[in-house]
């Protein structure tokens, strides 16, 4: 029995990280989409912090949603 419940926790688990992964990279794709004039990559590669913030709270914020959504 202590297997079974194991082994559903892994899968859970895996589930969870996949999710996770695929939200952020998703939402941050959508961001890119949504700022056309902007490379973020380069801006942070030159060290702005402007968007290093907002791209950090972008990760913060779908990162909060996927927890809420597997602790519901």
């Amino acid at each position: 029995m202590s297997l079974d419940i194991f082994l559903y926790k892994a899968i859970e688990l895996a589930v969870a990280l996949l999710v996770a992964v695929l939200s952020l990279f998703l939402a941050i794709k959508v961001f890119g989409k949504l700022t056309r004039g902007i490379d973020e990559w380069a801006e942070l590669k030159r060290g702005n912090m402007a968007v290093a913030i907002v791209m950090s709270a972008i990760i913060i914020s779908i990162a909060i949603m996927v927890t809420l959504l597997f602790n519901a």
